[in-house]
């Protein structure tokens, strides 16, 4: 079994159990889409935070996850 993993962004939330994300992409580990984080952080200090990463910057706060997922073969 092949493994992707997909980067998500928290796009919005409705209420205290539902929210939007956004696919940013799919990558061939986590340490590329934790690369992918820092890249779009920029100068921005990255925090990990219970399976999710954030950085502030002067747009605001941007939340991600990274999701394994089957790729389809």
């Amino acid at each position: 079994m092949k493994l992707t993993y997909e980067l998500w962004r928290l796009v919005a939330v409705k209420d205290g159990s539902r929210s939007t994300w956004e696919l940013v992409g799919r990558f061939p580990n986590v340490r590329r889409a934790q690369r992918k984080i820092h890249e779009l952080a920029g100068s921005s200090i990255v925090s990990p935070e219970e399976g999710f990463y954030w950085y502030e910057d002067r747009e605001g706060t941007h939340t991600f996850r990274i999701e394994a997922a089957r790729l389809e073969e």
